[in-house]
């Protein structure tokens, strides 16, 4: 089983699935892609400086065919504003173009730019003389940097005024930008905001000050002793409002030599949805969820077990469980696993306690969600992680869930 989280479109890609379910207007889930090396009519699109590819997909056929570009994350990459308000560029072989509700301009030999294109999870007819085609683009996987110019923004300090926060997004992208099955969209974002607090610092009552843009309003909990300063404790966050649009912004704090207790209110395994899938009833798979669910309860219990330091990471809390586990015992001699794990050697989570990745179908498996109290909607793609446990930091103010998925593709509507 790969590694999900990190490696999760490379495995859409190579699974090649090639069952066709229906969406409900009727539209059936693409299973393929095939890149076209020309279109008629147009001699190339850049999208935000990054040169778009054309596709076929294989659940709208030859009579479709699209203009694609997803555009580069990190430091020096694009972001969400970016997106929002494109320029694209158009070259032809002869015909003006034209982009469904947008005007360009000529800026050079058949050269035609569209300024301010809403690219986010929108598609548009592009057309050229007798030809017309789907323009779609989105982010690519990974961390998403703040704007300057996003009115979304999150800015200021927590403690002091040289702490300043780290505001920060985390993309999943799927590669079908602009298919019709994918009406709800295609690029889904997570917003975060971290910072180092001081050794003793109580992240449910922290100073500091948070700053939005002009015209946007703040929404964040205060503590009842202290409501000048405000709330990070697990469950809470920040949220920024501007022109009826608003950003959910998470918080990371981690404080200066201290601890983090994992409890049920910031760190869990969850097995709802393999309980109520067919293969739950299969083979020894029941008596494995519950055994691993009474280990996790005792576990919780354990207070030395559960207290980590600083910069632990979330598969440092399976690899500490699954020792626990089998070292400690029910009654007798009898420990709370009975069959084996793994954990590749800490770099992402196959088999835990006998319950095999592989055990109900080959799209099954574990995965963790990052966004508190959300994970459980397929509805809320984003809520995936974009590192491996084992490059995701916990902190004071993260909550991370487990669970066991028997089909992946769903948590990234794809």
């Amino acid at each position: 089983m790969k590694k999900f989280i990190a490696l999760v479109l490379a495995l859409v890609l190579a699974l090649g699935l090639s069952s066709a379910v229906a969406f409900a207007d009727g539209t059936v889930k693409p299973t393929s892609t095939t890149e076209i090396t020309s279109l008629s009519g147009i001699s190339s699109v850049t999208i935000e400086g990054t040169t778009a590819t054309y596709w076929k997909d294989s659940n709208t056929g030859l009579g479709t065919k699209y203009i694609r570009a997803e555009l580069p994350v990190g430091t020096s990459g694009k972001t969400e504003y970016d997106l929002r308000h494109a320029t694209v560029i158009i070259t032809t072989t002869g015909d003006a173009p034209s982009i469904t509700g947008y005007t360009g301009s000529l800026t050079g030999t058949n050269e035609y730019t569209f300024s301010g294109v809403d690219l986010l999870n929108t598609a548009y007819t592009v057309t050229v003389g007798s030809n017309s085609y789907t323009l779609a683009a989105g982010l690519a996987d990974g961390r998403v940097e703040v704007s300057s110019s996003d009115p979304l923004k999150l800015e200021g300090y927590l403690d002091s005024s040289t702490n300043t926060i780290d505001p920060f997004g985390s993309c999943q992208n799927n590669p079908y930008m602009g298919n019709p099955y994918y009406s709800t969209g295609w690029t889904f974002i997570s917003y975060f905001f971290s910072a180092t607090l001081p050794t003793g610092s109580n992240t449910g009552d922290v100073s500091g000050s948070l700053t939005v843009a002009s015209g946007a309003t703040l929404s964040v909990d205060h503590p009842t002793l202290h409501p000048a300063n405000y709330n990070f404790s697990s469950g809470h966050n920040a949220t920024v409002t501007y022109g009826g649009a608003s950003r959910v912004y998470y918080p990371r704090l981690s404080v200066t030599g201290g601890t983090i207790t994992i409890s049920r209110s910031n760190y869990d395994f969850n097995f709802t949805e393999l309980k109520g899938d067919t293969t739950y009833y299969t083979s020894t798979i029941a008596d494995r969820v519950e055994e691993i669910e009474k280990a996790w309860s005792a576990f919780l219990e354990d207070s030395t077990a559960t207290s980590f330091d600083s910069g632990a990471t979330a598969m440092d809390v399976v690899t500490r469980f699954i020792t626990w586990s089998t070292t400690h015992y029910v009654e007798g001699t009898t420990p709370y696993f009975t069959g084996t794990s793994d954990t590749a050697s800490g770099t992402y989570l196959s088999r835990l306690d006998g319950l095999d990745a592989s055990d109900c179908g080959y799209m099954a498996g574990y995965m963790y969600a990052i966004e508190p109290y959300e994970w459980n909607s397929v509805d809320d793609h984003s809520a995936m992680g974009t590192v491996g446990a084992d490059g995701y930091t916990l902190s004071d103010s993260t909550y991370v869930v487990w669970f066991y998925t028997t089909n992946f593709m769903r948590w990234f509507n794809w």
